[in-house]
């Protein structure tokens, strides 16, 4: 979807246009029915920071389709572990309990991700040495399936038969990858940098240091890194307290926590992360371990040099004493 508007803006802006106001009306079709999933799916393609970015775009989407694209990233918003999505989903469940209308396409990364964390974080036996099994775990998995299955129904959508050529379109429609997409942003809206509004205004990173080691970063110096890379502009304030120790331990779910809510940044940055150069520290260990070395020496002839001094001197009070 995303290649789809940044190519289609080489021809015309109004194409790039149509093509965004057609997935908004997408996105509420798709509510209609339920399909929650889809939703998400779609709003994630808009979310990309290469089609967010482009003012020359947005400027000229309907100003009701982009506050209803904002109302829906705030239903979906992973805040308080998706507790608006929650209660939209409860709320729907009734409705449909008591009407008996359509199913419901839950979002299943949010289902996923519970069944995860109750396997990873709940002991699988009560007993280690009797291998007992634990049954509040085995109570909470049945009922993270069973909140799944129960949103399905049997219901008669009208349906509509795709023709092969539909067919060929949507299987061979093109892709690029988040590199090449950026790469293409930023030819059609080059970035502008901010310009300090006083002289006398102090910079941010007035006192950033990326030359030394990834291991010596101050948090400061995170925040510069994180600011140059475009897509996480908008992500900069997470990593107010992350130094570099910190960010090279980080995985891709520590940037989740963190506050990078788009998983594709977060499988973004972990490569980058792990691509860091971490070699210099050894040389500068090295270097601090050879001063260390002078200094010691220095420490050394400095005593030495005391020492006989006031050898001499002392020689010298009895000589006249003479």
């Amino acid at each position: 979807m995303s290649t789809i508007i940044l190519q289609a803006y080489d021809s015309d802006t109004r194409v790039s246009v149509d093509i965004i106001t057609f997935f908004c009306q997408v996105i509420e079709k798709l509510e209609e029915i339920n399909n929650f999933n889809g939703m998400v799916t779609i709003c994630t393609g808009l979310k990309q920071h290469s089609i967010k970015r482009l003012t020359k775009i947005w400027v000229w989407v309907p100003k009701n389709l982009k506050s209803y694209l904002e109302s829906t990233n705030t239903l979906f918003s992973p805040k308080d572990n998706y507790a608006t999505y929650r209660q939209l989903l409860t709320e729907t469940h009734k409705i449909k309990e008591m009407s008996e209308t359509k199913a419901i396409f839950p979002y299943i990364a949010v289902h996923l991700r519970d069944v995860f964390f109750t396997d990873e974080g709940v002991k699988k036996y009560v007993d280690n040495q009797n291998q007992k099994p634990n049954a509040d775990k085995i109570k909470s998995m049945g009922k993270i399936i069973y909140n799944v299955l129960r949103y399905q129904c049997s219901y008669d959508y009208e349906l509509y038969d795709v023709d092969d050529a539909a067919q060929i379109c949507f299987t061979k429609l093109p892709y690029l990858s988040l590199d090449e997409l950026d790469d293409l942003s930023l030819s059609i809206q080059p970035r502008k940098r901010k310009k300090k509004k006083n002289n006398n205004e102090p910079d941010e990173f007035f006192n950033v240091d990326l030359s030394q080691p990834v291991q010596l970063w101050s948090a400061q110096d995170v925040k510069f890194w994180i600011s140059t890379l475009d897509y996480l502009a908008e992500y900069v304030e997470c990593f107010n307290d992350t130094d570099g120790i910190t960010l090279l331990n980080c995985t891709t779910y520590d940037f989740r926590t963190l506050g990078v809510s788009v998983l594709g940044f977060c499988k973004r940055l972990d490569k980058q992360v792990k691509a860091l150069d971490t070699s210099g520290l050894s040389e500068k260990v090295k270097e601090m371990k050879i001063h260390e070395n002078e200094f010691n020496t220095e420490n050394i002839n400095n005593n030495k040099y005391q020492f006989l001094s006031k050898e001499m001197s002392e020689w010298d009070n009895i000589e006249l004493e003479k």
